[in-house]
C-alpha cells in the first residue's frame, strides 16, 4: 500500500500502516473501536481491501477493558493477511442498516449478524441523550477467554498453505 495515510484517524492509520509494513502472506491482528468497522463511511475499508485479505474479527463486550483502563467501550480484534484474495467475504466493507426504532436507522456490520462473531450480547439501549445505540454486553453464560479460543482457532484454520 503506497498510498499516503496522512490525515486518517488513529485506528484507521495504525491498521493501514500495519498491513504497509507487513510482508506478502502475513497475519496482522490488532485490537480497534468498534468505529473502524461500524463507521459509514468505507473508503479506508476499501483502500485496506485492496491490500490485504480480511480474515475475520471478533466483538469483545463493552467492559472488556473496564478492569485495566477504567473505560466501557466496544472494541473489535481484527485479523488480516496481507495479500489480496478475491475469494474473501467483502461483508466487512460496508455498513448496512439492520435496526430500527422510531424511526432511526442504526448501522451494523453484516458480519456481525454471525453470533460466533460477538464475544456476548448485541443491546440496544437508550443514551443519555434519549436516542438509542447498539451495545455489546458481557454473556454471563460465557467465558470471554474460552470464547476467544474457540473464535482464533475457528478464524486461523485454513489460514497457512503447507
Amino acid at each position: 500500500m503506497s498510498v499516503n495515510l496522512n490525515g486518517l484517524l488513529v485506528c484507521d492509520y495504525f491498521v493501514a500502516k500495519s498491513i504497509q509494513n507487513t510482508k506478502q502472506d502475513g497475519i496482522i491482528a490488532s485490537v480497534v473501536s468498534d468505529r473502524f468497522l461500524d463507521k459509514t463511511q468505507n473508503h479506508v475499508r476499501e483502500l485496506i481491501a485492496k491490500e490485504a485479505s480480511f480474515l475475520g474479527a471478533i466483538r469483545l463486550p463493552n467492559n472488556t477493558f473496564k478492569g485495566r483502563a477504567n473505560t466501557g467501550v466496544t472494541t473489535d480484534i481484527v485479523f488480516f493477511k496481507k495479500g489480496f484474495n478475491a475469494t474473501i467475504n467483502k461483508d466487512w466493507i460496508e455498513s448496512k442498516s439492520y435496526i430500527q426504532r422510531e424511526g432511526k436507522e442504526y448501522n451494523i456490520k453484516e458480519y456481525f449478524l454471525n453470533p460466533q462473531h460477538i464475544a456476548g450480547d448485541l443491546e440496544l439501549v437508550t443514551t443519555e441523550y434519549k436516542d438509542y445505540k447498539i451495545i455489546y454486553t458481557p454473556n454471563k453464560d460465557k467465558v470471554l477467554t474460552l470464547q476467544l479460543d474457540a473464535f482464533i482457532k475457528y478464524l486461523l484454520k485454513d489460514v497457512y498453505r503447507y
